[in-house]
């Protein structure tokens, strides 16, 4: 990370702890479903995918929040000093339309590690819940060895703030969170001295993190939990690979360490094999995990009533 990277952070590091996008903290494992091929890959590279929003499996997902956060912005208008009107949506309203579009990539796991409307999904092919640390930081790995150099002034600061957030679902708290977050963009008094690009930049962190936290109320049997990852050097780290018909843009995510180093295992503390598995899989999960230097993760099965 460069001087002035790690800058952008800092700058990001008091509205970091802003209530509305306060990290989750409650459990201690968040559950990543995939398939068999998905599992040995995660397996075998130690590595795990996170994917643009605009290669969402249900690109409604980005409209939802969008529009949401439009439709308040406009009621908005009602409720704030002309001045203060203007300043939120100088700061919202340019951004609105670029989100999914930046650098930002989402890794979706769930809070619930047997949840049968994600076993549902996977029936075909077994499934199986990668049980990760939910105290665990991740960071994009290089697909260059050539020197990262900032481009643009907006390349030092992240597009949002990595880690992982609560996906909320219930309508009254998601616009609850808005309100938040307009009130914080109205004050934000510790920005004031802050270079206009820099204020700029930060609320478009401020607002992209918001957006990942919201989903419409008819998915919320998911459950979801989402680590975000963001850079402004996606051509050092974006790669793309084929998802149901579509080019879909994704990062390589490797185990953080305390420095921001990259380790070598992820942060793996179980696997559950879905119903949907033969009576072999398990012996045959606990092989392949023993194989690449996961043997100390437990196995078992779930016990959802899969039908």
């Amino acid at each position: 990370m460069t001087d002035n990277q790690q800058n952008g952070h800092r700058l990001l590091a008091e509205w970091a702890r802003w209530g509305g996008n306060a990290r989750v903290g409650s459990e201690d494992t968040y559950w990543h479903y995939t398939n068999a091929a998905g599992l040995l890959g995660i397996l075998q590279s130690h590595e795990l995918w996170a994917t643009s929003p605009i290669a969402l499996n249900d690109t409604a997902e980005v409209k939802y929040g969008r529009e949401l956060i439009s439709a308040e912005l406009e009621s908005a208008r009602e409720h704030y000093a002309p001045d203060d009107f203007r300043r939120i949506s100088m700061l919202v309203s340019p951004y609105l339309g670029e989100w999914g579009n930046g650098n930002l990539f989402l890794l979706s796991s769930s809070i619930d590690g047997d949840l049968l409307n994600q076993w549902h999904h996977y029936a075909s092919t077994g499934g199986f819940a990668i049980g990760i640390r939910a105290d665990s930081r991740f960071a994009p790995r290089l697909l260059s060895d050539e020197e990262v150099t900032e481009t643009e002034p907006g390349d030092r600061y992240p597009v949002a703030v990595d880690g992982w957030v609560e996906v909320e679902y219930d309508i009254a708290r998601q616009k609850e969170l808005i309100r938040s977050f307009f009130n914080y963009e109205r004050d934000a008094p510790h920005l004031e001295d802050s270079p206009r690009i820099a204020r700029l930049m930060i609320a478009w962190a401020d607002l992209y993190t918001l957006m990942c936290r919201l989903k419409d109320p008819r998915f919320s049997s998911e459950q979801e939990v989402r680590y975000l990852s963001s850079t402004k050097i996606g051509s050092h780290m974006e790669d793309f690979r084929l998802a149901s018909g579509r080019i879909s843009p994704f990062v390589h995510l490797k185990t953080a360490g305390t420095r921001g180093e990259l380790l070598s295992r992820l942060p793996i503390e179980q696997i559950r094999i879905g119903p949907g598995n033969t009576a072999d899989a398990e012996r045959v999960v606990r092989r392949a995990a023993a194989s690449n230097g996961y043997g100390h993760v437990s196995i078992d099965r779930s016990t959802a009533p899969l039908r």
